[in-house]
């Protein structure tokens, strides 16, 4: 009960005094898709039910009884507030840690059964781990060939030493006479992994590996060319796995990393920093245009040829940082790093985590000033997801350029755009504690237009945020000021289908601004209670 906010509290106690089925259900669902404050289980309908038939039980022994006498007052009254506890217990939204238990889940070691390399693979072994860099790249570049059928990437992630093989190309980074060979090694082994990531059976077998990560991780800090576009690529891969997303956002640097590639940060100046371009660390460019082309489609997937001509990225200049081929790997990796976070922001743990990091959401806010970005929709998706974690609701309600961005985009043109910024709204309001802050002019109007005029979902959304607003007693001014707020919920309970949800939760917005403006009014100590409600008019005067 400690965890429910005063207004909870006084809407259960009504639930459970009237008997209304509206009341007593009104705290039940409020969110959308919510890692629910309530227990969302197949018998969770069934309690309900239960509740408020205990609640109008309640009420109508009580009604039976009040010929036989007043005696039975104080019974009837302690029934009902014993109903309102059991509600209060049913229903009490339950703190972020208790939600992290129960949605999150210890991913067990992968049973791998690892294959003995042949002959031929050890021998390819044999040359990356070895001290001729010559060898080692032409070796990389025939795993890389390999890797890009899905049958062989199967056998090959499984195939020992071959994981530790590629790790051991990509770490052991040479800057001496032998850095051009060295440096097309460090990019084929980084494709490699790539293409091995595709495989479904493949992705928890490599992202459990000690070293696979977090090398991915290093190559996206050190290079700025095609190795950190097939690492970004790699990452939205293994993340699309339910059992890694907690093992990956509990990565070293990991959101840190990607967060400052989605933004931009890493490479503000086009490229990176100045003095790493003229030592030529780190910049997988190809001296070849077509050839570079033609690897950059491997690393997305496209054409699997391993030719290629050696790295001369000692030449690289700041300029040629500028070019198209800089832009579009820049592009690319950016693109791969949202993707990974579409993926991990759907797991409770890992949207926990995320939520927490303020780089992350400086990164998700300035894509989603940017409406013409090809990731601003995307963005939004992810900022929804993040909502649905009540632990953040308050970081993020607290933050104006989070709800000056829902507005924007609650009215954007498309309406997949606009239902992400609703239901935004929705599970923001869920928590009582962003309530107030989220009752202002601009928000309420958005809210009633598009719950008066929008797509079903749009309306349904809309309208369970107005609820979910109205729930908190200190939202009744700014409300009833709103202009054409209420006549819209007028219309929406006599125009619309009376069993449809916006239907319901516009009932019960109303009945809820009526419960608040009744307990402002107060009592009439003259008033009798059991006398009905007086239509009588007054006048001054007036010749009757």
């Amino acid at each position: 009960e400690n965890e429910l906010s005063a207004a909870d509290k006084e809407f259960l106690l009504l639930a459970a005094a009237t008997g209304t089925e509206d009341n007593a259900d009104a705290l039940h669902g409020r969110g959308n898709e919510t890692y629910l404050s309530i227990k969302t289980d197949n018998n969770a309908s069934e309690k309900n039910s239960e509740a408020v038939a205990t609640a109008t039980d309640v009420e109508g022994s009580a009604e039976d009884g009040h010929d036989q006498g007043k005696n039975d007052g104080p019974s009837r009254l302690s029934e009902s507030i014993e109903t309102a506890h059991v509600l209060v217990e049913e229903y009490a939204p339950r703190s972020p840690e208790a939600i992290l238990d129960e949605h999150t889940v210890d991913c067990p070691p992968a049973v791998v059964e690892w294959i003995v390399p042949p002959p031929e693979q050890e021998s390819l072994i044999s040359a990356v781990m070895g001290d001729s860099i010559g060898r080692r790249s032409n070796a990389c570049g025939v795993i890389k060939t390999l890797a890009a059928k899905k049958g062989k990437a199967i056998i090959l992630a499984r195939t020992r030493g071959i994981l530790d093989a590629l790790v051991f190309a990509i770490k052991d980074l040479h800057l001496g006479i032998d850095w051009d060979a060295s440096m097309e090694a460090y990019i084929r082994a980084t494709i490699a992994i790539s293409h091995l990531s595709e495989p479904k059976e493949n992705r928890v077998v490599l992202a459990q590996h000690p070293d696979v990560v977090t090398t991915l991780i290093g190559v996206i800090e050190q290079d700025k060319g095609e190795a950190r576009v097939a690492a970004c690529r790699s990452l939205a891969l293994l993340s699309k796995v339910q059992q890694n997303k907690a093992l990956l956002v509990k990565a070293d640097k990991l959101v840190t990393v990607l967060s400052g590639i989605l933004s931009g940060r890493f490479d503000q100046t086009g490229g990176g920093d100045i003095q790493d371009f003229e030592s030529g660390v780190g910049m997988s460019m190809s001296s070849n245009s077509q050839e570079s082309r033609g690897r950059s489609q491997t690393s997305r997937g496209g054409d699997n040829s391993c030719n290629s001509s050696t790295v001369s990225a000692v030449s690289v200049t700041i300029r040629q940082c500028h070019s198209s081929r800089y832009q579009e790997f820049f592009s690319l990796a950016r693109m791969n790093c949202c993707a990974a976070f579409s993926h991990l922001a759907k797991d409770c743990f890992a949207s926990a985590q995320l939520g927490r990091h303020d780089s992350f959401l400086d990164a998700i806010v300035t894509l989603c000033n940017n409406s013409r970005s090809p990731m601003y929709s995307h963005c939004l998706e992810i900022l929804c997801h993040l909502t649905r974690f009540p632990g953040n609701v308050d970081i993020l309600a607290s933050r104006a350029s989070v709800i000056k961005i829902l507005i924007t985009s609650g009215k954007a043109r498309t309406v997949r755009e606009r239902l992400w910024a609703l239901r935004s709204f929705q599970n923001l309001a869920f928590d009582s504690v962003s309530r107030i802050s989220l009752a202002t002019d601009p928000v309420l109007v958005l809210l009633s237009t598009c719950a008066f005029q929008g797509t079903k979902e749009e309306q349904d959304a809309a309208m369970g945020a107005i609820m979910n607003i109205a729930l908190e007693p200190g939202t009744i001014i700014s409300l009833t000021n709103t202009k054409s707020l209420i006549a819209i919920l007028v219309n929406i309970t006599n125009n619309t289908e009376p069993s449809s949800e916006v239907c319901v939760r516009a009932r019960r917005t109303l009945k809820v601004i009526g419960t608040w403006i009744n307990t402002l009014a107060g009592e009439d100590e003259q008033e009798d209670k059991n006398e009905r409600l007086s239509l009588v008019p007054s006048g001054w005067m007036k010749w009757q």
